[in-house]
């Protein structure tokens, strides 16, 4: 029945007789209304927990205090609205009180040990309180993992179970363990669910995200899915950008060109083109030798500042500076950095550094290549400089155990690497 007129009223009658099924299902949704208005006033409680759990979500600096009389308020409706205690502990996490963070969350598991968001919380507080003088990576990395995995295994929310996944999956690239970041995203590309445009979106990121790491560590087949992603949604920039990523790791430049020209293309004919495109255009103008192009490509610095000033923008612009033989203005780039001392992070950084050394034949270029892969092991670029650093000065027992370590890990670099 048309939804939007006259013709669409149908009586209860109708419903039951055409459609049981879905009277029986619109029947459960209100069935809480119901009991509150025959007068159980306590049917509505969670509801107006909620309200003012929203409320205290939108309270920020300042008015810390007032977010904490609203969480107190939903507690007072309904005394084990879950999310409010949820909410409790991520408030006191903001005032590094871990203490009774942590005590909130106990009260949490009391009272329903398998509600999955408890564990999302756990694992937030393990990043939270990480430090490295303190703990290993290692160990919080894993810690975070189980959290992680025990929500997902309790999770029966699709929606929540792809927000599981994201951030699992995030976490092992962003501390620099790349082949679990892969087989996290290709879990969920495998096994999640497809049941709405949202989450055919989410399942989509996922096959990209899978792709564009592999792409990275030298796979070619990666780039035909990026390709079919960029054709079937070609106004989704983020996938544009990491085809884009992928042809340049593996040497196809003129078609990262192309790719991105258009898509600036698509962006400039609404009068909004972007920086990080140009950055991605140069960068590949780049490795093709054609200077007069890279100078063309290069934005001005100021305006990676208007793009929130992404780390891995500012480290590609002092590459690329670097590379035009502006090492000063290389290094000044690298001051404009936000503090981020995750391992995926430092080893972007100090591959950075490696290449603005390189630029002037420092001699201390090797120890930041060395440093990058310690932070993270899957930065197979820097491995073929290396090698053929060690077999050069003579120390060819270094070159073997670096073969050796590269043995070791979980995925071994594609033939786009060239590793010997």
């Amino acid at each position: 029945m048309h939804p939007l007129d006259f013709k669409s009223m149908n009586t209860t009658g109708d419903l039951k007789t055409k459609d049981p099924g879905m009277y029986a299902f619109i029947d459960k949704l209100v069935k809480k209304q119901r009991a509150y208005l025959a007068g159980d006033k306590s049917a509505m409680a969670d509801n107006w927990a909620q309200v003012y759990l929203n409320l205290s979500g939108g309270r920020r600096g300042g008015a810390n205090a007032k977010a904490a009389a609203y969480l107190d308020t939903s507690l007072m409706y309904d005394s084990k609205y879950l999310p409010t205690y949820l909410a409790y502990a991520r408030y006191k996490m903001g005032e590094k009180d871990f203490t009774e963070a942590r005590q909130w969350l106990f009260k949490a598991e009391a009272i329903n040990p398998k509600y999955a968001p408890i564990y999302v919380a756990y694992a937030d507080m393990v990043a939270a309180l990480y430090d490295p003088k303190q703990i290993d990576q290692k160990m919080a990395v894993e810690q975070q993992a189980a959290y992680l995995n025990q929500a997902y295994k309790l999770e029966d929310d699709y929606r929540e179970l792809a927000a599981i996944n994201s951030q699992l999956r995030d976490m092992y690239r962003r501390n620099g363990q790349i082949a679990d970041a892969i087989a996290a995203a290709e879990e969920y590309a495998k096994n999640g669910a497809t049941v709405s445009t949202y989450l055919r979106d989410q399942h989509d990121d996922a096959i990209a995200y899978v792709a564009s790491l592999k792409s990275e560590l030298g796979y070619i087949e990666p780039i035909a899915i990026l390709q079919r992603l960029v054709e079937q949604k070609p106004q989704n920039f983020n996938y544009r950008t990491l085809y884009a990523d992928a042809l340049a790791a593996n040497k196809q430049y003129n078609k990262a060109i192309e790719t991105l020209q258009q898509a600036q293309r698509i962006l400039k004919a609404s009068g909004n083109d972007n920086a990080g495109f140009d950055l991605q255009i140069a960068e590949s103008y780049n490795a093709l030798g054609l200077r007069d192009s890279v100078t063309k490509y290069l934005p001005p610095a100021n305006s990676l500042a208007g793009r929130g000033g992404r780390n891995n923008d500012i480290l590609r612009y002092a590459r690329l500076l670097a590379a035009m033989g502006e090492t000063d203005k290389a290094i000044h780039m690298t001051f404009l950095l936000s503090k981020d001392a995750e391992n995926a992070a430092m080893a972007n950084y100090l591959y950075t550094i490696g290449k603005i050394n390189e630029s002037h034949n420092d001699a201390a270029v090797d120890k930041n290549y060395e440093a990058a892969i310690d932070f993270n092991p899957y930065l197979f670029k820097v491995y073929p400089r290396l090698i053929t650093y060690y077999n050069k000065i003579g120390q060819q027992d270094k070159a073997a155990a670096l073969r050796t370590s590269l043995k070791q890990l979980k995925i071994q670099p594609g033939p786009g690497i060239g590793v010997m």
